[in-house]
């Protein structure tokens, strides 16, 4: 299971966005994924048949070992462990 799902209120922890949060929007590949409003670059598109020449602004995926999950509007560390046969995910505030 993993420790972020889509939709999850993240913090990035580390690099050039540190500080900001966001909702995850999808993963890309097992291991990144992309954030609402986070990573933003700008494309430049050329004209085509079907599309017009522009710029547009992108998101960019981020490494999930850089996020956080925030709780209770707190960012913290998720524990994932069998309740009822199920897998669940819990603070690691929660647990201590």
């Amino acid at each position: 299971m993993k420790r972020l799902k889509i939709g999850d209120n993240i913090l990035v922890i580390t690099g050039s966005e540190k500080g900001k949060t966001g909702k995850i929007l999808k993963f890309v590949k097992k291991d990144r994924a992309i954030i609402e409003g986070v990573d933003m670059h700008r494309r430049h598109y050329p004209s085509s048949p079907t599309r017009d020449a522009g710029i547009e602004n992108v998101n960019c995926s981020i490494h999930t070992s850089n996020l956080m999950l925030i709780i209770n509007n707190k960012p913290t560390k998720v524990k994932v462990i069998m309740q009822d046969k199920k897998r669940i995910r819990i603070s690691r505030k929660e647990v201590a």
